[in-house]
């Protein structure tokens, strides 16, 4: 990873705007520990937590590595994380069709919720959020089970701050039969399901049959604020805890579809609070990307 993303002029301006390291061009591509001064560690450490997601590259280098922070290590993930930031941001300002800025559809829900085959209440939400800077607000047809701790209290205030709308809402019960997961989940373009309690083996063993379920054309988003977990001092501590909590890349979702997932942790203002507002805008955003083929690089 850092022989790819910290190699030229571009990278060497941005180590050295970011961490106000000194160094020369040529000592960048072969960056030695003697380079960092425990200031520059710190900034890097700060950048590492404060970072709102995982995805696969994330995962394999700061999780699947050494156990131990290294800034070594850690200085390219941060660069590809910023850089996938600033790559989406200037995607999203671009011309889109017709078709691939339809509708789109997203469901949330819980580990325990998909085991119970969606036996239980449903909000389906009519909304429109601002994903592409050229284009009108994204139709977003949203459903959400009963469990997802506290969404209704908080969805529509981030739907607000994010210049978003809701056309309607209302509950509605879904009584699937045997096998109908599998029908609800090929329907929606975004799964994203909030692991933020104390799941059984049973809860992960079934979230892992959507090895079996989810398409390439698919986004799928794991979330929680892991608030009764000890030990949780940062936002990547929260990540690194949902994604060993799932099982790593053992997890069938996260190996077998390597582009289509990100895991996020977004507690809004240090409140053990997501911000799925942000996530589902993320969401919007990749599975256009995706409709057109320009998901990832």
């Amino acid at each position: 990873m850092s022989g790819d993303l910290l190699s030229s002029e571009q990278d060497f301006t941005w180590v050295s705007f970011r961490f106000g390291v000194a160094m020369s061009r040529e000592q960048l591509p072969n960056l030695q520990l003697t380079h960092f001064t425990p200031e520059f560690v710190r900034r890097i450490r700060d950048n590492m937590e404060t970072m709102k997601w995982l995805d696969w590259q994330l995962c394999q280098v700061l999780i699947c590595g050494d156990t131990e922070f290294s800034a070594i290590t850690a200085l390219p993930a941060v660069h590809y994380y910023h850089h996938e930031q600033g790559r989406l941001r200037q995607l999203s300002s671009g011309q889109f069709s017709a078709d691939e800025q339809a509708p789109i559809y997203c469901v949330i829900t819980t580990l325990c919720h998909y085991r119970r085959q969606f036996q239980n209440k449903f909000t389906h939400y009519v909304c429109h959020l601002p994903v592409l800077q050229s284009a009108p607000p994204t139709r977003l047809i949203l459903d959400v089970s009963s469990d997802v701790p506290n969404f209704s209290t908080h969805w529509g205030h981030f739907l607000w701050m994010a210049n978003g709308s809701t056309e309607e809402s209302f509950e509605w019960t879904e009584e699937a039969g045997v096998g109908g997961e599998r029908v609800r989940m090929a329907d929606y373009d975004c799964l994203i399901f909030d692991v933020d309690y104390r799941e059984s083996h049973t809860d992960c063993e079934w979230l892992n049959a959507l090895g079996d379920i989810l398409t390439p054309q698919q986004t799928f988003v794991v979330t929680g604020s892991m608030a009764r977990v000890r030990g949780i001092n940062s936002n990547f501590d929260c990540l690194k805890q949902m994604f060993l909590t799932l099982g790593g890349f053992h997890f069938r979702p996260l190996s077998e579809l390597p582009n289509n997932w990100r895991i996020w942790c977004n507690k809004y203002q240090n409140y053990y609070t997501t911000n799925f507002v942000e996530i589902v805008r993320w969401a919007c955003l990749d599975i256009i990307l995706r409709r057109r083929g320009t998901a990832h690089p």
